[in-house]
């Protein structure tokens, strides 16, 4: 999956941060967030290690031993990695006349950061439109999607990290 987006975080209080960017997703378990605004950023993850890149100031951080199975609870819905009610309680929340199926997930085992769910569906394709994260604490994290296509293949290399001569590799903590 390919697509573009549009990441809002709402804060308790009221502040609101937007960032935009593209999002890469392979099966099974490799995505990569390629933010370009308000600042670059880079998530990379192939399963295994997660790269969190920060090309202005010339640093990156790699978690060596990513846990393939948090990642996947929380992002395999999305990718198809497994059912997601192996992960999730589901409900169907009546849209009174919204323009998406909205489902709300409750994580069956609990998360950091994650208190529910939302995801908004496009009812002819089912195509995931927005993906919504309450910390329970009063804080969202909205996704947007927008601009999505599937491929047959997306290169293994988009999913690794290869730091050019310069960046610092920091371990991530």
């Amino acid at each position: 999956l390919q697509c573009s987006f549009e990441q809002e975080n709402q804060y308790l209080g009221g502040e609101s941060f937007v960032q935009r960017g593209t999002l890469e997703l392979e099966r099974p378990a490799m995505m990569r967030w390629d933010y370009s605004e308000p600042s670059r950023r880079q998530f990379i993850s192939n399963g295994s290690s997660l790269w969190v890149v920060h090309p202005d100031e010339k640093r990156a951080f790699v978690m060596q031993s990513v846990d393939s199975a948090s990642q996947a609870q929380l992002f395999g819905f999305v990718i198809g990695l497994q059912d997601v009610r192996s992960h999730f309680t589901v409900e169907l929340v009546p849209d009174g006349g919204a323009r998406y199926i909205r489902l709300k997930l409750v994580p069956l085992t609990p998360m950091a950061g994650v208190d529910v769910v939302w995801v908004d569906v496009a009812p002819g394709d089912h195509a995931i439109a927005a993906v919504t994260i309450d910390d329970g604490m009063g804080n969202q994290t909205i996704t947007r999607i927008s601009d999505m296509s599937t491929v047959d293949d997306i290169a293994d290399v988009r999913f690794n990290y290869e730091a050019p001569e310069g960046v610092e590799i920091l371990p991530y903590n």
